[in-house]
């Protein structure tokens, strides 16, 4: 952190939605999305049931906590960006659908456009891109 405030970065975008603790710049601002994506999630779900693809099981009990905010408690499945085929990915999302989801999260960088778009067409929910959220984010912070 220390080095890329020493390089100029004014903004520093952590590129992981896990928690990280202790992450300090001096100056510059530390977007981390595991404390932006939350709550501008809880926002749009509002009463709604979320559904959250994670890439790793094992983060549908760790990362569960970082939902409070929520109204509705979220339903998980998990399907790697990196690894899963298209299909699986598609099947997490028509499991959470099935199960009451009414909107779906993609919870880690690693998804992209193409499995946005595969889950909207297979499952006919809202879904929102994690890095896309971050993206727009990021651009509010570097329009001036």
């Amino acid at each position: 952190m220390d080095a890329l405030e020493a390089d100029g970065c004014d903004i520093v975008l952590l590129l992981c939605t896990g928690a990280f603790g202790g992450l300090r710049l001096k100056r510059g601002f530390l977007l981390e999305p595991d404390r932006i994506i939350p709550p501008a999630v809880a926002g749009l779900a509002s009463n709604r049931r979320l559904g959250i693809i994670v890439p790793v099981a094992a983060q549908i009990t760790s990362e569960s906590g970082k939902w409070k905010a929520l109204e509705c408690p979220p339903i998980f499945a998990a399907a790697s960006p990196y690894t899963a085929t298209p299909e699986a990915i598609a099947a997490a999302g028509l499991s959470l659908a099935r199960n009451g989801a009414e909107m779906l999260l993609l919870d880690c960088i690693g998804f992209i456009e193409a499995h946005r778009e595969e889950l909207a067409h297979a499952c006919g929910l809202p879904v929102v891109l994690s890095n896309a959220l971050m993206a727009k984010i990021v651009g509010e912070m570097v329009a001036a």
